[in-house]
């Protein structure tokens, strides 16, 4: 699958980068996505409801997630739907790797020079 991606969608704030990785894993409710991201964030940054659903509905009209049809509420009171990335989201969250991996390995040879 060829998919261009608009400059503008890069790069991704951290944030967005930790729910997209998140969802990598498969399909999540909106807790499991607050859970798992915080979890991959290692403490360094805040993710709550207050950030994570707003970046989810955002990155739902960015069509780089899409709520699973599939899912099935588990009825423990928690979010009764679930997220998954796109193709296109897939996509883009490994050109966003690729852009840092690109970035972090510029700023090593440059520290190793000096």
């Amino acid at each position: 699958m060829n998919i261009t991606i608009p400059e503008e969608i890069l790069p991704l704030t951290p944030q967005m980068q930790h729910i997209l990785a998140a969802l990598a894993l498969g399909s999540m409710n909106g807790y499991e996505v607050i859970q798992q991201a915080r979890e991959d964030a290692g403490g360094i940054m805040r993710l709550g409801p207050s950030t994570v659903y707003p970046a989810l509905k955002k990155l739902r009209g960015m069509e780089l997630v899409k709520l699973d049809e599939h899912y099935q509420p588990s009825g423990r009171g928690r979010s009764e739907c679930a997220y998954e990335l796109t193709p296109t989201g897939r996509h883009v969250l490994q050109a966003e790797i690729k852009r840092q991996t690109e970035l972090a390995e510029l700023v090593r040879a440059r520290l190793a020079a000096k």
